[in-house]
């Protein structure tokens, strides 16, 4: 299963491998990377990594963030002992990841001891720091004085990767609809020249409709040069 995986390094002195497959997580504790594929941030300090002075230990988790809850499960062969925990709310910090974390340390008696309550908060305020950098730096790319595109002739199915499927679709305003979900329906906004974008200004918005992976501004900008613009790559 991990012949073909993806990995990420983490800068956190430990420089235990960690590795990501078809949902799940491979990591060695202590690490940086419990928090990886949560609404949690790596911890910003060295000392809020559980057990950095205990035996390593291989673990293997699952995240699961959805609308509204999230869920975090860690499997630790060594011991054959597996670790779950869910919460019906999810926030800017991620409630079962750092409860995980809580029991994994009072059950393997890791230490030194670590107030992850304490992380969780700056977790927290560094999610809501990067998402409002996320809408300075949209705004600051924006210029809708210059948009110059026909908006019938946007309209359509388009197809990335061979794999992935949007419809652009116009009633009042053009949105997009995403696998042809219409609840994935966004209106869209003219950002520039030859795109439009759509950025969910209000990061709860983020969290009920489960958009984890969007933390830079250009995530939602769609740019459409071919019929109004050299197929020069440039700026968006």
């Amino acid at each position: 299963m991990w012949k073909s995986h993806w990995t990420r390094p983490c800068e956190d002195g430990f420089d235990n491998k960690t590795a990501y497959m078809l949902g799940w997580l491979r990591t060695t504790m202590p690490t940086a990377a419990l928090p990886l594929l949560s609404y949690n941030s790596y911890p910003t300090k060295k000392e809020y990594i559980i057990g950095r002075e205990s035996p390593p230990q291989v673990l293997y988790g699952h995240p699961g963030c959805t609308n509204g809850s999230v869920a975090t499960m860690y499997v630790i062969p060594q011991s054959g002992f597996t670790v779950v925990a869910l919460s019906n709310a999810a926030d800017a910090g991620d409630a079962s990841n750092s409860t995980v974390q809580i029991l994994l340390q009072a059950i393997y008696d890791l230490g030194p001891k670590v107030d992850l309550i304490l992380s969780l908060k700056e977790s927290r305020e560094m999610k809501l720091k990067q998402h409002e950098d996320m809408i300075n730096d949209w705004e600051k790319h924006r210029d809708v004085g210059k948009y110059n595109c026909n908006a019938e002739e946007l309209v359509g199915t388009y197809h990335g990767l061979g794999a992935s499927i949007i419809d652009i679709k116009q009633s009042n305003n053009l949105a997009v609809v995403f696998g042809r979900q219409d609840r994935s329906r966004c209106e869209l906004d003219r950002f520039n020249q030859y795109s439009l974008s759509f950025l969910p200004m209000d990061h709860k918005e983020i969290l009920e409709r489960a958009m984890i992976d969007w933390d830079y501004w250009t995530v939602g900008v769609f740019r459409f040069p071919g019929r109004w613009a050299k197929m020069e790559m440039g700026p968006i």
